[in-house]
């Protein structure tokens, strides 16, 4: 069973106002956590029960303890009330699922910032949250959750309307892209490079869709500039989860050029920050390739394997040791025009 301290620290953080209906979760929360732990074969059930109600009104169904009966044809009134009784459940049966995840996120070690929740946040929160049934959304919704108690203002309302207005077809086109989010200083993108978007299924169709969703900006002809510094040691980074791409010119004359992307809205940079998918490792190859085949005249271009994050996509320390040559790199060729200075 879950610790009581962590849930205990999540209720006291976002229960601002017993009129607002967050505060009396706190009241009812604890003995729910002994019935999920203990009673699990009853939870199933009477979600069950819940989903029969909400598609057949036709009916009265009851349950009493383990006793489950189902009677035909009752009164419209007596439909109405069960059918709204059933919703409120199903409701804060996803509020307390999600609080609970909530409590997973968080331990003894976190440290929790002295900054209440604010208040509207909260209540949306909470208004949105108790409509999420699907438990890989639940899990997602506890990670949101636990970081804004542990620092509030982490995550924006309208981060929260996007993942709350999310299709099952957008959550998977998220999900097969989000190795391929590449972040450079603050900017998060993915490299529009035909070749290499139609290597990983990066088409049209998914772009459209990513962009209609406010994941990815409605501005599609977007480019990085990037501008390399000769005769000085700086290094230019390119990163995901997992690798960190390095550039740097080799002689004294400054380098610019630029790449081709399309960039993240704000709430897109806030899931990513959120969900921290682990990059592919051939696709950072394979901008390695790119860039070293694009730039004219050439640059030094590094690939490093990340070793430890001082947060989440931000401070971070990586190998020294060069693995961009370790494994052959597929040969991408862009039908683009070279990159000149």
């Amino acid at each position: 069973m879950i610790e009581n301290n962590a849930v205990k620290v999540i209720l006291e953080k976002v229960a601002v106002e017993t009129g607002k209906g967050i505060g009396k979760l706190a009241e009812a929360f604890f003995g729910y956590m002994g019935l999920k732990a203990e009673n699990k074969h009853e939870i199933k059930t009477l979600k069950i029960l819940t989903d029969r109600v909400l598609s057949n009104p036709n009916q009265l169904v009851e349950y009493h303890g383990k006793t489950l009966s189902i009677t035909p044809n009752s009164p419209i009134e007596e439909r109405a009330r069960l059918r709204e009784d059933a919703q409120s459940t199903r409701k804060q049966n996803n509020l307390e699922t999600v609080v609970l995840h909530a409590s997973n996120e968080l331990n003894d070690d976190s440290e929790v910032s002295d900054e209440p929740v604010d208040d509207y946040w909260a209540t949306r929160f909470f208004d949105m949250a108790a409509d999420i049934s699907g438990e890989d959304m639940q899990i997602i919704w506890g990670k949101i959750l636990a970081g804004e108690i542990k620092r509030p203002n982490s995550y924006s309302i309208r981060t929260l309307e996007l993942l709350r207005s999310l299709t099952t077809q957008e959550i998977q086109a998220l999900k097969e892209t989000l190795p391929y989010i590449i972040v450079m200083n603050s900017d998060y993108f993915i490299i529009s490079v035909e070749d290499i978007l139609k290597k990983y299924n990066i088409n049209f169709n998914r772009i459209s869709m990513l962009i209609e969703s406010n994941f990815l900006s409605p501005i599609t002809l977007v480019v990085e500039k990037i501008h390399l510094k000769g005769g000085v040691d700086t290094v230019q980074k390119l990163f995901n989860k997992n690798y960190v791409i390095c550039m740097n010119c080799e002689g004294e004359d400054d380098r610019k050029f630029d790449l081709p992307i399309y960039s993240l809205t704000f709430s897109g940079k806030e899931l990513v920050k959120l969900l921290q998918p682990e990059g592919d490792k051939q696709y950072m190859l394979d901008v390695v390739n790119y860039l070293r085949n694009k730039v004219n005249p050439p640059i030094k271009v590094t690939m490093h394997e990340i070793k430890e994050w001082a947060k989440p996509f931000g401070g971070f320390s990586y190998s020294m040791h060069d693995i961009s040559n370790e494994a052959e790199i597929s040969d991408t060729k862009s039908t683009t025009d070279s990159i000149q200075e």
